[in-house]
């Protein structure tokens, strides 16, 4: 069954590694506003077959744009793909496990066949960086598109309190989803449908979760409130604080309610739960105060789940109270400053929507440096151990340089994290689109046609100036050492939680295994020998030692 899986999972992975037929692709620097007018002729209907389909969701003239017709792709790499790997490779072993399938029927299946044209485009609006990406599809009722349903206006943004720090909310059609499993069947023989029956027929309450997907076309939200002026302490240690904004979590999910009489009486015949009296005439059952643990660090914290019938939607928070605020709300999200700029320009309706306001991003940026603080000595420690290792592997490097670098990425996050962050996605008819605005100039991911290709021909370039062979023999020596240090890390942790002193013997049975300090027995990705410690040793020597005579810290001090 696992060589089946692989041989599969290799099969899908070759097929989508796929290109197009780019018809046209062309990029113009400068710095453009939403405003910008079109640098390109209207579409002839002939030379760039789906342009107009694809282009109206496309900024032109600013600093990247592409287009890219992608016809029959996909099936001449499928054909290629079972030419060359599935029938002379796989078509035989799958055949024994009872699977017969092929790259095209399993394109089909899929939906990628369907796939017509894409497009992509980038520009700067001032301290904002825009990307988008266009997929037009043949037929939206095939494959995976069949369950992205209708673009409708973002939940989080209409349902959330306008004081919500990271909002996202997404949709899922899945009333198709069972027949859609059915018709996989046949390719992957009997053993595998029957797994795939067994899983359908699972009962959830009264129904199967195959008759729960039958019904399912919902939305989901989820928002996180950070309160900056209410700080709460977590403990790192004995002594050793962290201070946080206190946070509250709320979910909203419309279109599940189907099941929520069952899912009620569960919850009121549980002696934890209380039921409650919430605005707008809903009702809900908390968790009793008494129930929650004193030691808790965030104040009154009552779990609610509650029903608001009206609008067919079920409500989870991690604070009865902040629920009781955000149901009798008069500003929600979407009327929220930040959140209406950050959105100007983009759709009203939307499949998904990933929101990071500059709050949020700045309490993360405080938390980062927080911890820095309170762990400034053990993540010296480690930055000076790897920038040892380094020094001696490439020419010219130097940690200060390496510290300086490190400072200059300091400061990049602060700047990402200190403006808001917006990715949406959205449909027209037979066209999926999305929009991402970030604080960071894009530029270097998007010109020359694909961040991805770019990145990875800059990696070929490296390898072949620096060496593959020292490339892999410095990466062996690294990760030697990491195993090292993990062990000693292991041993370390294990003699302090069972009091253990210098020279007794180490219980190897106690270290190596599942939820043990160490999962398994690490091995020197160079073939050497690991030499283990009996007992405990000294502070400053290590337990494990490997017969490579390079592959050794350089610096064990506090080891």
């Amino acid at each position: 069954m696992k060589k089946t899986s692989m041989l599969t999972c290799a099969a899908g992975a070759l097929l989508l590694a796929s290109c197009g037929k780019e018809e046209n692709a062309a990029g113009v620097s400068g710095n453009m506003t939403l405003e910008s007018p079109l640098v390109v002729p209207a579409n002839d209907g002939v030379d760039r077959p789906m342009f107009n389909d694809a282009q109206k969701h496309l900024r032109f003239g600013g600093d990247y744009y592409a287009y890219t017709y992608v016809g029959d792709s996909y099936s001449e790499i499928a054909d290629f793909v079972d030419e060359f790997v599935v029938v002379p490779f796989l078509k035989e072993p799958m055949a024994e496990e009872g699977v017969d399938v092929d790259s095209r029927r399993l394109l089909d299946w899929s939906g990628l066949s369907g796939v017509t044209a894409m497009g992509g485009s980038s520009h700067s609006m001032g301290d904002v960086y825009e990307i988008r990406q266009v997929v037009v599809v043949d037929d939206m009722t095939k494959g995976i598109w069949q369950f992205m349903g209708e673009a409708r206006p973002s939940l989080s943004a209409n349902v959330f309190a306008g004081d919500v720090s990271i909002a996202m909310d997404m949709q899922s059609d899945l009333r198709k989803m069972r027949a859609w499993i059915d018709e996989l069947k046949p390719m992957l023989g009997e053993e595998f449908s029957a797994m795939l029956d067994e899983s359908m027929n699972q009962g959830v309450g009264k129904k199967t979760v195959g008759e729960i997907l039958d019904g399912l076309d919902a939305r989901l939200a989820l928002g996180v409130v950070l309160h900056a002026d209410k700080k709460v302490m977590i403990p790192l240690g004995e002594e050793e604080k962290l201070e946080l904004p206190d946070v509250d979590i709320i979910i909203c999910a419309e279109g599940l309610t189907e099941n929520f009489d069952e899912l009620r009486s569960m919850i009121s015949s549980q002696a934890m739960f209380e039921k409650v009296e919430l605005p707008n005439g809903m009702t809900g059952y908390a968790v009793k105060a008494e129930e929650i643990p004193p030691q808790l660090p965030l104040e009154n914290v009552r779990p609610v789940i509650a029903y608001d019938e009206a609008n067919n939607r079920i409500f989870v928070c991690s604070r009865l109270s902040y629920l009781e605020e955000t149901l009798s709300s008069a500003e929600k999200l979407k009327d929220e400053a930040e959140y209406r700029l950050a959105m100007e320009g983009l759709p009203s309706e939307v499949l998904s929507t990933l929101y990071f306001s500059k709050q949020a991003g700045g309490e993360i940026d405080n938390l980062l440096k927080r911890l820095g603080d309170n762990n400034e000595q053990t993540l010296e420690g480690v930055v000076a151990m790897a920038l040892a290792e380094t020094e001696s592997e490439i020419p010219g490097f130097t940690s200060d340089k390496a510290l300086e670098m490190m400072n200059k990425l300091g400061d990049w996050k602060t700047k990402f994290l200190g403006n808001a962050w917006l990715s949406v996605s959205s449909r027209d008819e037979n066209t999926i689109y999305s929009v991402t605005r970030m604080p960071i100039n894009g530029r270097p991911l998007m010109l020359g046609g694909s961040g991805v290709t770019s990145l990875v021909a800059m990696s070929s370039v490296s390898t072949m100036f620096i060496g593959a062979k020292a490339w892999k023999e410095g990466a062996d020596r690294a990760n030697c050492i990491l195993n090292i240090r993990n062990v000693q890390v292991a041993v370390r942790s294990w003699q302090n939680m069972n009091g253990k002193n210098i020279g007794d013997p180490i219980m190897m049975s106690e270290l190596v295994g599942d939820g043990k300090f160490l999962q398994q027995m690490p091995v020197c990705p160079l073939g050497g020998e690991y030499t283990f410690s009996e007992t405990i040793p000294e502070v400053g020597n290590t337990v494990l030692s490997c017969s490579e005579h390079d592959h050794a810290p350089s610096d064990t001090t506090g080891w």
